[in-house]
């Protein structure tokens, strides 16, 4: 096979995991879902949805340090796709980690304005999809609701 058709061999086999995975979980097998969800990425890391999904599973089974370390990852490779982002900073304000919740919204806002060609002269109007737009903004809303309530004295920071 060449380069191509390898590349497509190796992402049919992880959308096949993928669903192989959805149907082990829908069964009650989490366990057999979670490595056949590694596989797929194995297969394909760049695969957003996979590891968005893998990420889901392992905060069900309260593996949150592994799912935050998804979420980053996919916030890195995928800086146009609100849902990481969203996410990461829901589960940043879960976490109590405050200040970098803060911070992150206050990316995303930018990356906002930056998508939406706002704040730069390089970037085309309206590159943000509207549906990523608005899951965009209510993670800054969600960030913005969990500071007005987090108490004063309980702010933590980041491991």
């Amino acid at each position: 096979l060449g380069k191509g058709n390898q590349w497509f061999a190796r992402n049919d086999q992880a959308v096949q995991l993928a669903q192989q995975a959805r149907a082990a979980e829908e069964s009650g097998r989490e366990a057999e879902a979670e490595k056949l969800l590694q596989l797929a990425i194995k297969r394909n890391p760049a695969d957003c949805d996979v590891r968005l999904e893998l990420s889901e599973l392992l905060l069900d089974h309260g593996s949150v340090d592994e799912a935050e370390g998804h979420l980053r990852k996919l916030v890195v490779q995928n800086p146009g796709d609100a849902r990481p982002m969203v996410r990461l900073a829901e589960l940043l304000t879960q976490r109590r980690y405050f200040s970098e919740a803060e911070q992150f919204a206050d990316a995303m806002a930018s990356a906002l304005n930056l998508m939406s060609g706002r704040s730069s002269s390089t970037s085309r109007p309206g590159v943000l999809a509207p549906r990523k737009r608005a899951a965009a903004n209510v993670a800054i809303g969600v960030i913005d609701r969990a500071l007005a309530t987090a108490p004063i004295n309980a702010e933590k920071s980041s491991p």
